[in-house]
């Protein structure tokens, strides 16, 4: 009996050793009530020893079972039945643990036992009360008062068992810290900025005139006009052609008109505007814009035209 209990004992401990589970061992002593009869010598107190498992369901609640050997004892009874045998207990109880402090913590077991004295057997029921300390995350001690009430069998009669012992218990998977990750804050992409569209424009062709005395060269108006425009628009050219009236003989007039177209165009390049740029042609009297016959007209004709043809340029805009 006691080889099979032991036997079954490991095997036990061999499936709960997991996550949750615990196993132990202890040592005591053991003391008879009820086993020896008067005028009678017996042996009602042993060495005693046992294995134990439980599985932990909550911090204090556990379910435990016990191979205990309580001791071999003599023992004789009112019935002059004589026993003379080791003493072995297979219990299954609940634990219930009270914490006082972090580490100290006083415990209760109550349940039901199988004990077996040589021939004799019986069921009976089991209650502890003990006190554990926590020395580590894995390794506790404890010791224990267990009692066995009222064993009864053919010779066996009314036995009670009393078993005091320390403990000392290793707990699984204690130390598999929990690590608890921070939440990690992810900043939101910052929304791309819009992106502008490319707008293509086409600016239209433009005419500026500048009017001269008669027979005069120098440029005296104001042309910031047509700078503007292609000073704001590098892809932009600009046509210079210098006119004149009918006074005077057409190569007179031809020449005249090409002096006047020179003299806008330095005028342009002294603004900032590059000579591939611009060009000039002298038109001399070939296409006036007015009578020559009267003074009004012909202070028309006498004039430069700054012709900028149409042209594209883009521009972004916004979404």
């Amino acid at each position: 009996m006691k080889k099979t209990a032991i036997a079954l004992s490991f095997a036990l401990l061999s499936i709960n050793a997991m996550a949750d589970s615990y196993i132990g061992a202890k040592l005591g002593y053991s003391h008879l009530n009820d086993a020896c009869a008067l005028d009678y010598s017996c042996d009602t107190e042993s060495a005693a020893g046992g294995l134990y498992m439980g599985y932990q369901f909550t911090d204090n609640l556990a379910l435990e079972y016990n191979v205990d050997y309580l001791g071999d004892f003599e023992t004789r009874f009112k019935n002059n039945s004589a026993v003379e045998s080791q003493l072995i207990a297979l219990s299954l109880a609940p634990k219930i643990n009270l914490d006082l402090t972090p580490n100290w913590s006083v415990f209760v077991k109550a349940g039901a036992a199988y004990m077996a004295a040589g021939d004799e057997r019986d069921f009976v029921p089991t209650g502890s009360l003990g006190l554990e300390r926590e020395f580590s995350d894995n390794l506790t001690i404890r010791a224990e008062y267990q009692r066995f009430e009222n064993m009864n069998d053919n010779r066996i009669d009314d036995m009670d068992v009393n078993f005091f012992g320390i403990g000392l218990t290793y707990h699984f998977g204690r130390n598999e810290s929990v690590v608890v990750e921070e939440p990690i804050y992810i900043e939101p992409a910052p929304k791309p900025a819009p992106q502008p569209r490319i707008v293509t424009h086409v600016h239209p062709a433009q005419v500026e005139r500048v009017t001269f005395g008669f027979g005069e060269t120098a440029a005296t108006a104001n042309i910031d006009k047509t700078v503007s425009v292609l000073k704001a628009h590098p892809n932009a050219t600009v046509e210079v052609n210098g006119h004149t009236d009918s006074m005077g003989s057409a190569n007179f007039n031809q020449e005249l008109s090409e002096k006047r177209a020179t003299s806008i165009a330095e005028v342009l390049l002294s603004r900032g505007v590059e000579s591939e740029r611009i060009t000039t042609q002298g038109m001399g009297e070939t296409t006036p814009i007015d009578s020559n016959d009267t003074a009004s007209g012909r202070e028309k004709n006498r004039r430069v035209e700054l012709v900028i043809p149409a042209f594209e340029y883009q521009s972004k805009v916004s979404n």
